[in-house]
């Protein structure tokens, strides 16, 4: 290999290496790329929180606007608890005792957890 060869190829890596730059630059530049710490006072729609159950099921907090909604997802989606009034900030302690939850509709050990998870978050909120 010739000098010419490797100065060549050297330019030609730096050329290219700078047109990434360019260009990733004019994507931040024009609001082309979200960007994850950007957040907005006046969205109204919200993931808090995400717990997965299990492979194919997870419970979401899905906040907007001053209420928080806890819904199991996987092959039925269901809404557990609705309207429960957001908070500004989490207390890290645990609740001394849980509160019993009302779902008739939910059966089997799975759905117990889900009720045990569900009587926590209402104690953390009270």
């Amino acid at each position: 290999m010739e000098l010419s060869e490797i100065l060549r190829f050297a330019a030609a890596l730096v050329f290219v290496i700078g047109l990434i730059v360019a260009c990733a630059w004019a994507a931040k530049r024009f609001g082309l790329v979200p960007s994850g710490r950007q957040t907005s006072m006046n969205k109204r729609l919200a993931v808090t929180e995400t717990l997965s159950i299990d492979p194919k099921r997870k419970l979401v907090i899905v906040r907007h606007d001053d209420r928080e909604h806890l819904l199991l997802l996987g092959d039925q989606d269901v809404v557990l608890e609705a309207g429960l009034p957001a908070r500004e900030e989490l207390s890290t302690e645990l609740p001394s005792t849980a509160k019993s939850m009302n779902t008739s509709a939910l059966t089997g050990p799975v759905a117990d957890q889900m009720q045990k998870v569900v009587s926590l978050l209402k104690e953390r909120r009270a």
